[in-house]
């Protein structure tokens, strides 16, 4: 039982510890005619990854006009990847002042169109991912999120069915909610009166 309560201590120890990157800056997208093929390029606290030639899988259907339109999609990435012919990208991943020249990643992002119309249409996005690389002596394991704003443009391709010839994601940093001063003035108000009343009937 020791042992036991011992490796779970451990566990949420190290999982309460676990190193993740907020990407506040930076953007990736996808020439939908040419496969979804993948080029992005984020930043954050003590890190920056480049990347081209990686894949996009998007979970993208054919749009229909004044009807949601699901731009979520699924990214892979590597090292490894390379252009036509066999020449080598130039891809970089640098966390801590550190180059990982071996590195994996994949990434999810959640973004919905309320309402598809003809032209540009702009929409909020999320992402969750994972980075795993290699030195050679030293390995990362990587948590990402960010989120931003995501764009497509829409052309009618017949009836009210629309096409999409491209998708760019920009990231922006995450904006934290500070009460206004009415908030603040109620929240202390609040607080004077149950510590006046904690008082007065003491």
């Amino acid at each position: 039982m020791k042992t036991l309560l011992i490796s779970l201590l451990f566990f949420l120890s190290t999982a309460a510890h676990a190193t993740t990157v907020q990407i506040t800056t930076g953007g990736f997208g996808a020439n939908v005619s040419s496969e979804m093929e993948l080029h992005l390029g984020m930043s954050g606290d003590n890190f920056t990854l480049t990347n081209n030639g990686g894949s996009l899988e998007a979970l993208f259907f054919v749009p229909q006009l004044g009807q949601p339109y699901d731009l979520g999609a699924v990214g892979t990435f590597s090292d490894s990847n390379s252009a036509p012919g066999g020449a080598e990208l130039p891809d970089e991943l640098i966390y801590n002042g550190i180059t990982y020249p071996s590195y994996t990643g994949h990434f999810t992002v959640v973004a919905i169109i309320p309402r598809a119309e003809l032209g540009l249409n702009v929409t909020t996005f999320t992402m969750t991912g994972h980075i795993h690389g290699n030195t050679g002596t030293g390995i990362l394991d990587l948590d990402i999120l960010g989120s931003g704003t995501v764009g497509t443009n829409l052309t009618n391709i017949g009836g009210d069915f629309l096409a999409a010839n491209g998708v760019g994601y920009t990231f922006t940093p995450l904006v934290i909610a500070t009460p206004e001063p009415s908030t603040w003035l109620l929240l202390a108000s609040g607080l004077g009166l149950a510590l006046w009343r904690r008082y007065a009937l003491s």
